[in-house]
């Protein structure tokens, strides 16, 4: 295989990986914000306050934030080559 065609293929690759991770960074945001429209629903099936309700999706971010912090250095030791 040649030079060219190695980088070729080197290049797609990367090109898929991308695409993967920009999708998959798109779907984790979204999920912050797609339960906001469904507060209501959820306050009367649950039967709490929209309070109540809002915490849920504070805590996700919370819990979500924190995730970020532990799991990103564990990443960056351990992760890498």
């Amino acid at each position: 295989m040649s030079l060219v065609n190695r980088i070729i293929a080197l290049q797609s690759h990367t090109s898929v990986w991308t695409v993967v991770l920009f999708w998959c960074g798109l779907v984790i945001v979204a999920s912050n914000y797609l339960t906001i429209p469904l507060l209501a629903i959820f306050s009367e099936t649950f039967h709490l306050s929209l309070t109540n309700v809002a915490w849920v999706g504070s805590s996700f971010s919370l819990c979500y934030a924190i995730g970020s912090l532990i799991s990103g250095p564990m990443s960056d030791r351990y992760g890498r080559k």
